[in-house]
């Protein structure tokens, strides 16, 4: 709550703001790459240790040794990413994961401060989705504006286990009526890489290609289920009887938005395949990239006032507006 109540004084506060920016809050509905820290005890590493993991990590989130923190890694700044773990010669950094606590969430949700929610959710969560969202899922539709759901490209299954999660969502529909929102839809091609380069939009690219080609969203169409998993078909055949209901509330707009992988070659990428402007195409959520470019300039801050907030700093904060602007720029001018 620190955190959000930062940002809307900030937001408030800087000049040529139009208006409130929609605020977001990310869970999970269980483990999730997105809900992890990497830790180690620096005390073990050997002084000879060249020490990769600090060379890797994307979020500075490794201390150097002269820097006598007695930490492994800063949790704060870790954001998940996993490198230093494979990078690590003798294996000496593990991770742990976070569980998304729902009484937080509703306490969020009821706020009147939260606009958004991020679902994070994966291949054969449908059961954890469906226990995350009756809990949950009251607070959204009547509180929000916007419900996007992250997920990984699951190959044939990816369709289906969409459409499972839309069913879940619409299941109470006298519920789902008050929602007067919009979906997105997250095409997480490759999680948290698109500061890596412009090789790693592929992944959503063609991920976000699928989905629109197929237009998997319409609650009235079918879907081969030929080699899908059973707990999709399973979920499927539970939820199917209310979609003829359903049919009769007003149409909900959805959104296939390109995430995991994203960076500033995306949108030409995009425009290459003729993604830009399509039905149902909803942009890019530029997270890890955005992140590290960002990052640096925190970063600096920091190196000569510890602890520095960037609210507090106009003129990194107005760089850094200016650089999220000319990043979304072409997206919104198209």
């Amino acid at each position: 709550m620190e955190g959000v109540q930062s940002a809307m004084i900030a937001s408030n506060n800087f000049p040529n703001t139009k208006s409130r920016p929609l605020l977001m809050i990310s869970v999970n509905d269980d483990e999730d790459l997105h809900f992890r820290k990497a830790e180690f005890d620096p005390k073990i590493c050997p002084i000879s240790c060249p020490r990769p993991c600090e060379k890797v990590c994307p979020a500075w989130a490794i201390p150097p040794i002269s820097s006598q923190i007695t930490t492994g890694v800063i949790a704060d700044k870790c954001y998940g990413c996993g490198r230093c773990i494979l990078s690590c010669p003798l294996g000496l950094i593990t991770e742990k994961s976070y569980q998304s606590d729902v009484s937080t969430i509703n306490s969020l949700l009821a706020s009147g401060q939260v606009d958004a929610i991020e679902i994070h959710t994966g291949r054969n969560h449908q059961q954890s989705f469906q226990n995350l969202w009756n809990k949950i899922g009251p607070e959204v539709l009547a509180n929000l504006q916007v419900i996007s759901i992250s997920f990984p490209d699951m190959d044939h299954e990816t369709i289906p286990f969409i459409q499972s999660l839309q069913a879940i969502m619409t299941e109470n529909t006298s519920l789902y009526s008050q929602f007067k929102g919009i979906h997105i839809w997250q095409a997480d091609g490759r999680p948290m890489s698109g500061d890596i380069g412009k090789g790693a939009s592929h992944a959503c690219i063609q991920l976000a290609t699928k989905l629109l080609q197929q237009q998997p969203l319409n609650i009235s169409s079918t879907t081969s289920l030929d080699n899908v998993h059973q707990t999709t078909i399973d979920f499927l055949d539970h939820h199917n009887h209310h979609l003829n209901e359903l049919n009769e509330l007003k149409e909900s707009k959805h959104f296939i938005q390109l995430a995991g992988g994203t960076n500033n070659y995306s949108f030409s990428m995009a425009k290459e395949v003729e993604l830009i402007g399509k039905p149902g195409f909803g942009g890019f959520a530029f997270g890890g990239y955005a992140r590290r470019q960002l990052g640096k300039y925190l970063n600096e801050l920091e190196k000569n006032d510890s602890g520095a907030k960037i609210e507090n700093h106009p003129d990194v904060l107005k760089y850094c507006m200016k650089f999220a602007n000319e990043l979304v720029q072409s997206v919104k001018s198209s």
